[in-house]
């Protein structure tokens, strides 16, 4: 006959069985998670969709007014408290993109082209989900750390995020030029213009040959960068220039061309200046982005092929 025993869990059996507890229940939270980020990007992606139907609706009624933000607007734009029917949508869908943690950004052009992104729960909004006029959409890093963007529109320089005053370290600028013109400034800013007291950065045409130059305050150090051929043949090139601590460097049309550095001591900070069509300036200067991050030469390329 069968003792009954009265025998328990030792000590140790029990903290094993707590451990798989919690590592399951760990294990669980993650998948939750997972599972509410991914749907999270799926409703916004569906969300641009929409977006992208409203706005073809409204700007086909109403194909001078650029939603009345040209070349721009966003979930602040004023014109999003119109009554009108199709505004009053926008309005909503870019509710609930806000509700699911993201802010959207429409960008109309005086051509009728335009685009719509936000950036995705899933990537801790470091990849933004893009949706074109033409019904292209695709997922790109090249929104994350953009603090100020400066595109041509119908021959007007706009503003599309940030403004012409900038402070950052590390720094990337790009932007895209064309000209026959061998000298002149392209891009530029810093404290008080660029007098000797103030930090400056500047991208410019030296004899045909593209320039990165970069001044501490108080000029108390500066290193400049250039290419070691003309690009003065009045064809669209991609310029990028980064300050990284003491490190400068040049990429032309996705291509490193050369780097050097010098014993900075105050990040670059000022008002930004972009020559375009005027003065004595005789080309064009477009799509000017400042970053506070250096992009990866992967993200530099796929700038220069118009991304």
């Amino acid at each position: 006959m069968f003792k009954k025993s009265n025998h328990g869990f030792t000590l140790i059996e029990l903290l094993v069985a707590i451990a798989i507890i919690g590592i399951l229940a760990v294990m669980v939270l993650v998948f939750i998670n997972s599972s509410k980020t991914k749907a999270k990007d799926a409703r916004i992606k569906n969300d641009l969709s929409q977006i992208k139907n409203l706005v073809k609706t409204y700007l086909d009624a109403n194909p001078a007014s650029n939603l009345n933000c040209s070349p721009i607007i966003s979930i602040h734009c004023d014109n999003f408290s119109n009554s009108t029917d199709v505004l009053v949508k926008l309005n909503l869908v870019a509710a609930d993109i806000k509700a699911q943690g993201s802010d959207l950004t429409i960008m109309t052009n005086s051509d009728g082209t335009y685009q719509a992104y936000t950036t995705l729960p899933s990537t801790n909004n470091t990849q933004s989900f893009v949706v074109k006029s033409d019904g292209t959409s695709f997922t790109t890093t090249l929104y994350a750390g953009l603090i100020s963007w400066w595109k041509i529109d119908n021959n007007k320089l706009i503003n599309i995020i940030g403004s012409e005053n900038v402070a950052a370290e590390p720094l990337t600028i790009s932007g895209r030029f064309k000209t026959s013109q061998s000298n002149s400034s392209l891009i530029l800013f810093g404290l008080n213009g660029l007098n000797s007291d103030s930090t400056a950065d500047q991208i410019s045409l030296d004899n045909g040959k593209v320039s990165y130059f970069v001044r501490d305050k108080f000029g108390t150090a500066s290193a400049t960068v250039e290419t070691s051929t003309s690009y003065t043949d009045g064809n669209w090139h991609c310029v990028v220039g980064i300050k990284n601590g003491n490190n400068i460097s040049l990429y032309l049309d996705g291509n490193f061309i050369s780097k050097t550095s010098a014993n900075f001591t105050a990040n670059l900070a000022g008002v930004f200046s972009i020559v375009k069509d005027s003065g004595s300036f005789t080309g064009t200067v477009d799509d000017v982005r400042v970053y506070n991050r250096v992009l990866t030469d992967e993200e530099i390329k796929t700038l220069a092929s118009g991304g």
